[in-house]
């Protein structure tokens, strides 16, 4: 028989170190190359992740926000001056409670940033704050009529790039207030 290559024996089958080295260095260089794609596949999901939920609380603030201030009574013209602005909101609102049936109740309630949280204080009297959302840099209500409040909500999302944010408005018009 005659010898096929001068690195086998005869008898002996299997394949030599240097095959082996190079098929390592080759899955080596192919894992890394995966790793780097899952994880930069990763972080870029992780960002929209972040900014999906941060527009979620966003606006599930300013709803909330529409909500309480359209059934405002009374806007507090010490934290809201008509033709002024504010970080702050206080007002006073009016429901039944229990609803439909029960006595009128008169709440006097805030909305304020506190480390960094969109807050809602229902009943200033108790002072429970319900955080509305995360991350909030700055909130400001203005006050350009009378019968009208400009939201603008500002929130920090965290990105690969660093932190961004996002602004969202609304105009809310208290039902009771002129």
């Amino acid at each position: 028989m005659r010898q096929t290559s001068s690195f086998k024996r005869r008898g002996q089958s299997g394949v030599s170190l240097l095959e082996l080295i190079v098929a390592t260095a080759i899955v080596g260089i192919v894992s890394l190359a995966v790793a780097t794609i899952y994880t930069t596949a990763n972080r870029y999901m992780l960002q929209d992740f972040n900014s999906s939920n941060a527009q979620s609380e966003a606006s599930f603030a300013l709803e909330h926000i529409k909500k309480f201030v359209q059934l405002a009574t009374a806007i507090d013209n010490a934290t809201l001056p008509v033709g002024g602005n504010s970080n702050a909101l206080q007002f006073t609102w009016t429901n039944r409670e229990p609803p439909s049936t029960g006595a009128l109740v008169t709440r006097t309630s805030r909305y304020e940033i506190q480390a960094g949280n969109l807050v809602f204080i229902q009943d200033t009297t108790v002072g429970a704050a319900e955080q509305l959302a995360r991350g909030v840099s700055a909130i400001e209500f203005t006050r350009p009529l009378a019968g009208s409040i400009a939201v603008d909500l500002t929130v920090n999302v965290n990105a690969v790039t660093g932190t961004r944010q996002q602004r969202l408005q609304t105009t809310v018009n208290p039902r009771g207030v002129a």
